[in-house]
């Protein structure tokens, strides 16, 4: 009987991990419409300048520098990784479905990016809006976008520290 509960209870977990990944996943898909792994981008590339001014009289060779910018794919996917839980914890599923879905759209892509809208994506902007989503984004959007600042900084202060660490590391010591 326990080895039956055990095995019920294992296979519920896994299967609720798996949901959680998809989910988690599905957010990521939709920040990566939305353009937040070019925020990640440049906060990666935002780290060398300031690398570069505690390291400027140890002369490190530009090949150096681009090794180091190298893990750059793996390290805003960790950062995407991280922002994600800045939607998880306002949105279900469907809404990040809806939320993709707009995106998708020439107004959603102007939208996210800041551009001046047309008429007609004013209007697909304001029917996006109205819909249970859209308004669930309008009363959580400060809270993302604070959160989604907040994670960026912390994993961007993180990448310093690796890369301070690797360069110490390597005998380019201040």
């Amino acid at each position: 009987m326990r080895a039956l509960f055990l095995t019920i209870f294992l296979a519920s977990c896994m299967t609720t991990e798996a949901q959680v990944d998809a989910f988690h996943k599905d957010i990521i898909d939709m920040m990566m419409i939305k353009g937040e792994q070019i925020s990640g981008s440049l906060a990666f590339h935002d780290v060398f300048p300031k690398l570069k001014r505690n390291f400027k009289s140890n002369n490190i060779a530009p090949e150096v520098w681009q090794e180091m910018k190298g893990d750059e794919a793996k390290q805003v996917a960790t950062y995407m990784d991280q922002a994600a839980y800045a939607y998880r914890q306002f949105f279900d599923l469907d809404d990040i479905q809806n939320m993709t879905e707009f995106y998708l759209t020439e107004a959603g892509q102007a939208y996210a990016f800041g551009e001046d809208l047309s008429v007609k994506q004013k209007g697909e902007l304001a029917q996006f809006l109205a819909s249970d989503t859209g308004e669930s984004w309008a009363a959580h959007k400060t809270e993302v976008e604070e959160d989604l600042a907040q994670t960026r900084r912390d994993w961007s202060a993180q990448v310093f520290k690796e890369k301070m660490k690797a360069l110490i590391k390597q005998g380019h010591l201040n």
